[in-house]
């Protein structure tokens, strides 16, 4: 998880409709040292900007690094996850929704997924 995953996500939710629901600014966490925190706007990926750096997320998702890859994989669902008490996410109910309704979204994941495992 680096830069290279706000890209790669920005990019697989290019051009997805404003699902209107949800969005924030969104930190997925992977132990103490690795993360990535990026914005979910009208279901759309951007990066956090060096004007934003100093925003607090809405959520910080704390995954461990086999949930990262079974949600790649597609052989985990982030809602399923959530709803089971597996991801257990800090903040804001609306960027968590965002973040569910991107991560539920099948031709994102499979795009995202691809560039991912590209890299």
């Amino acid at each position: 998880m680096d830069e290279s995953w706000i890209q790669q996500m920005a990019h697989a939710s290019a051009g997805r409709p404003d699902p209107a629901i949800g969005g924030g600014i969104v930190t997925l966490a992977v132990g103490k040292t690795k993360s990535v925190t990026f914005v979910i706007d009208g279901g759309q990926v951007r990066s956090v900007g060096h004007d934003d750096s100093e925003l607090l997320p809405s959520v910080r998702v704390p995954l461990k690094g086999a949930q990262v890859d079974s949600l790649l994989s597609g052989s985990q669902s982030l809602a399923q996850s959530f709803i089971r008490g597996d991801i257990k996410p800090v903040g804001a109910t609306g960027a968590l929704v965002g973040l569910v309704e991107l991560f539920e979204d099948e031709q994102f994941m499979t795009e995202f997924s691809g560039l991912v495992q590209g890299h």
